[in-house]
């Protein structure tokens, strides 16, 4: 797996842990990506900026039962907007 600097970052262990729970296909469908593009993001293959998923992530699962970091919620409240 190719490291990259977004998977240090919490959004990308929330994202991680969605998957491992619920599987790809239905956390892909409940951000509204393809599944091939958050398969690119958590094998690191991801080639353009992940800054709205990670965006994404961070406002759709915080609204559910998985903490996200407040740190997290700071870097994009202007998206939620």
């Amino acid at each position: 797996m190719n490291e990259k600097d977004y998977m240090k970052e919490d959004w990308y262990a929330v994202l991680k842990e969605e998957v491992e729970k619920d599987g790809l296909m239905k956390t892909a469908a409940k951000l509204r990506y393809s599944a091939t593009s958050i398969s690119l993001i958590l094998n690191g293959k991801y080639n353009g900026k992940p800054d709205k998923v990670a965006a994404k992530v961070t406002r759709k699962m915080a609204s559910s039962s998985i903490h996200v970091p407040a740190k997290d919620m700071n870097s994009f409240a202007f998206m939620a907007a």
